[in-house]
């Protein structure tokens, strides 16, 4: 089995994490699944708060974000409401205020 392609963001991982804050995102996770005729999917989870600021498209690291989600993006793709998480008290109380303040 060759070695998969990384996602295009791994690159600028650290650009990445430097626009959370404005976002509000508390986190973001990629998860790769290929079926057994070898078609692959990508599921994208993120959790943000009510006040995120989304993508900054004039931020060419959010641009290429978006860009590939787009190119990504099955039609009729849904975003899901999330309804239960559960996480350590330390960690649920540290990503509230993350998702609230965009800092700690």
């Amino acid at each position: 089995m060759g070695r998969r392609r990384s996602l295009p963001l791994h690159q600028r991982y650290e650009e990445c994490l430097d626009t959370l804050s404005a976002e509000r995102m508390a986190f973001e996770a990629t998860f790769r699944h290929t079926d057994a005729d070898g078609t692959e999917w990508l599921y994208h989870l993120q959790l943000s708060g009510e006040d995120g600021g989304g993508l900054d498209l004039a931020n060419p690291v959010d641009a290429e974000h978006q860009a590939y989600a787009m190119r990504c993006k099955e039609p009729g793709w849904e975003e899901l409401r999330p309804v239960l998480l559960l996480a350590p008290r330390p960690i649920r109380a540290a990503m509230e205020t993350w998702a609230r303040d965009g800092a700690l």
